[in-house]
C-alpha cells in the first residue's frame, strides 16, 4: 500500500503519531506456510468458514520501527523453531529473551486488536506493552507457556478435526475457565498456530499444573521432552478442536473447496492439509468401528 494511503494515527507500541504500517495479528509467515502446505493458495478463518481468505487478519497498528522490532523476533522463531519442527517433526535450540518478547508480542498484538475491556487484561496489555518497548522481559510479571503439538497417528480417543485443526489452522482467544474448587477463574491468552499452543498467563498471573512449558529468560527446547498442560487449558483446548471438528460447510463453500481440489489435484494431494484430512478420516472411521 502506497505510504500516502496509510492511516496516520498512534502506533500502539510507543505511541509516536505517525504513518502506521498494516500489521499481520498472527505474523505473517504463519498464513505462508499455512497457504504453501495446505494444497490450496486460500485459507480457512475458523471465525467465518464459510469464507476463504487470502491472508491473515491485519490491522493498521504500529509504526515501522516497532513493526520491524517485531519482525526480528519472528524472524528468529520462524527460522530456528517453527520451519525446523515442521521439517523435521522435532526441533532442539537455545533461546534466550527473544522467545520470552515473541510469546508476549503475539498475546499483546491479539489483545489490542479485539479491544478486550476486561481490566486484568488490560493491565496485562500494558505491561506487555512495555516489556516489548523497552525489551525488558525481566519488567514481566506474567508467565508465558509454549507448548509443542506432536503427531498422533491413529489414537482414536482424539477429538474429531485434531489434525487439521493442529496443523493447517491458527485459533487466538482470551479464555476464561472456571475453577470448580475454588470458584474462581483462570484468565490467559490461548494462541494457537500450527503445531503450537502459547498461553500467556493473566489471573492469576502465575498458574499451577504446567510441565515443562514454561519460557525462561533462558533456556533449551526439546519438542520431545516431556511436558503438559493443566486440565483447564486441555478443556479449552480440545474444546476448540471440536468446535473446529463440527464445521459443516455450505454448498457454495463446498463448491469451491471441490473447484480447487479439482483444478490442483496432484499438489493437493501431495499436501500436508491433505494428509492431515486423511488422517482425521482415518481416525473417524475407526470411531465408527469401535462403537459398532
Amino acid at each position: 500500500m502506497p505510504e500516502r494511503n496509510r492511516k496516520i494515527d498512534r502506533c500502539a507500541l510507543c505511541g509516536e503519531r505517525t504513518v502506521l504500517e498494516v500489521s499481520h495479528i498472527i505474523p505473517k509467515f504463519v498464513p505462508d506456510w499455512m497457504k504453501k502446505n495446505g494444497g490450496t493458495p486460500f485459507l480457512t478463518s475458523l471465525a467465518n468458514p464459510q469464507k476463504r481468505e487470502q491472508d491473515g487478519d491485519k490491522t493498521t497498528l504500529l509504526c515501522r520501527k516497532c513493526e520491524q522490532k517485531f519482525c526480528v523476533w519472528e524472524t528468529k522463531f520462524a527460522n530456528e523453531i517453527f520451519y525446523p519442527f515442521h521439517k523435521h517433526e522435532k526441533v532442539i535450540c537455545s533461546y534466550d529473551g527473544w522467545l520470552h518478547l515473541f510469546v508476549v508480542s503475539l498475546a499483546w498484538r491479539f489483545g489490542v486488536y479485539v479491544k478486550e475491556k476486561d481490566e486484568r487484561v488490560l493491565s496485562a496489555l500494558e505491561v506487555w506493552r512495555k516489556c516489548l518497548l523497552d525489551e525488558a522481559i525481566e519488567d514481566d510479571i506474567y508467565d508465558h507457556h509454549i507448548f509443542f503439538i506432536l503427531k498422533n497417528e491413529n489414537d482414536p480417543s482424539l477429538p474429531d478435526g485434531y489434525d487439521m485443526y493442529n496443523f493447517t489452522h491458527y485459533d487466538e482467544a482470551i479464555a476464561l475457565d472456571s475453577n470448580e474448587k475454588t470458584h474462581q477463574g483462570w484468565l490467559y491468552m490461548f494462541i494457537h498456530i500450527p503445531g503450537f499452543i502459547f498461553c500467556s498467563c493473566i489471573d492469576p498471573i502465575i498458574q499451577e499444573d504446567w510441565f515443562g512449558t514454561l519460557i525462561l529468560p533462558k533456556g533449551k527446547l526439546d519438542s520431545n521432552a516431556p511436558r503438559s498442560i493443566p486440565d483447564h487449558v486441555k478443556v479449552q483446548y480440545i474444546s476448540r478442536i471440536e468446535r473446529y471438528g463440527g464445521i459443516r460447510y455450505s454448498p457454495k463453500r463446498m463448491e469451491q473447496i471441490t473447484k480447487s481440489f479439482r483444478k490442483n489435484e496432484q499438489q493437493v494431494k501431495q499436501s500436508l492439509g491433505y494428509k492431515m484430512g486423511l488422517r482425521d478420516l482415518s481416525r473417524a472411521a475407526l470411531k465408527k468401528g469401535k462403537k459398532g
